[in-house]
C-alpha cells in the first residue's frame, strides 16, 4: 500500500489531516527521507509514496532483520555473552535466569515474551502485552515502581498475585542484548561499569521482524537473501545515506531511520499513517 499525501506531499493522518506544526508539516523527501519500507517489505519512493517497482514491474521487497532472542543460559542458569562466557555483575556475581529455559525478553516489535518464545497476555484482554523501553533504555515504571505497558498501566501477569514490580522473575533481555535488572528495570552493569550485551539468536518461530535490514557497505538495499534489489531500469536500490531506512510497523507507526517512532511535533506523539489501498503514502 501506498501512504496518503497532499499535493505538496505531506504526509495525512488516518483522518486525513497534515502531520505536524499547521505551519510546517512533515513532508516526504525531507523530515522522512526515503525509501520507506512498509510492513510487508514494499519500498515507497520518497518523491510520490508509492511502491517502487523492479525490472518485472513488479514492487520490490526488500529484506527483514531476523527475530533474536537471548542464548540458553548455561547448565549453571548462568548468562552468556556472544562468545559463550558467563557474565558477571558489578558485585562479581554471575548474572542467572530463574531456572534452566533462559530469561523473558522483549522482541523488537515490543511483544514481552516467554523463554519459549511465547508471548506474555494480558489476563483482562487476552492480548500480548507490549512494552516501551525508556529513553535510557529501561524498563518503564510507574511511581511505585511497577512495570508498565505500552498503555501506561500496570503488568500483572495471568494466574499471578505476586507484586508487579517483578512480573518477569528474572532479568529480561531487550532486543539490542542489554539486560534489565528485574527490581529496578535499569540495564546491569558489568564491574567495569559499563551496559553489557547477552549473545543473541535467531528465534525459530519468527522468521523475521519488521525492522529492514541495512544496506550493504555499498548503501545498496537487499532482498531475504541479501541480493541486491534492482528498480524498473535495472539499477541498484540505494539508501540515501549509509543508515538504516524510515519504515513503517504494522501498527501504522512511523519509524525513523534510528528505528525509534517518529514524533508528531505539535503533540509529541508517535506518528501514525494508513497506507492508501494501492499501498502508497
Amino acid at each position: 500500500g501506498s501512504v496518503p499525501v497532499d499535493e505538496d506531499k505531506h504526509l495525512l493522518d488516518p483522518e486525513g489531516k497534515p502531520i505536524g506544526h499547521p505551519e510546517n508539516p512533515l513532508k516526504l523527501g525531507s523530515e522522512i527521507p526515503g525509501p520507506i519500507v512498509t510492513p510487508d517489505g514494499k519500498l515507497l519512493s520518497p518523491e510520490d509514496g508509492k511502491p517502487i517497482s523492479g525490472p518485472d514491474d513488479e514492487p520490490v521487497i526488500i529484506g527483514f532483520e531476523p527475530f533474536l532472542k537471548p542464548r540458553l543460559p548455561d547448565s549453571n542458569n548462568r548468562l552468556l555473552n556472544d562468545l559463550g562466557k558467563p557474565m558477571y555483575g558489578p558485585d562479581g556475581e554471575p548474572i542467572k535466569c530463574p531456572d534452566g529455559e533462559g530469561c523473558p525478553f522483549l522482541g523488537p516489535d515490543g511483544i514481552l515474551y516467554h523463554p519459549d518464545e511465547q508471548p506474555y497476555l494480558n489476563p483482562e484482554t487476552g492480548l500480548p502485552i507490549k512494552l516501551q523501553l525508556d529513553p535510557d533504555g529501561a524498563l518503564p515504571l510507574d511511581d511505585d515502581g511497577h512495570v508498565m505497558d505500552i498503555e501506561g498501566k500496570p503488568i500483572v501477569p495471568e494466574g499471578e498475585e505476586e507484586d508487579p514490580r517483578n512480573p518477569m522473575k528474572g532479568p529480561i533481555v531487550t532486543p539490542d542484548g542489554h539486560v534489565l535488572s528485574p527490581l529496578t528495570g535499569i540495564p546491569i552493569l558489568d564491574p567495569e561499569g559499563q551496559p553489557f550485551k547477552v549473545g543473541m539468536v535467531p528465534v525459530d518461530t519468527v522468521p523475521s521482524f519488521v525492522k529492514p535490514k541495512g544496506p550493504d557497505v555499498n548503501g545498496t538495499l537487499l532482498d531475504k537473501d541479501d541480493e541486491p534489489l534492482l528498480d524498473h531500469h535495472g539499477n541498484p536500490i540505494k539508501c540515501p545515506v549509509l543508515s538504516r531506512l524510515p519504515y513503517i510497523n504494522p501498527e501504522g507507526v512511523l519509524h525513523g531511520p534510528d528505528g525509534k517512532p517518529v514524533l508528531n511535533p505539535e503533540t509529541g506523539l508517535p506518528v501514525v499513517v494508513e497506507l492508501n489501498p494501492d499501498g502508497s503514502v
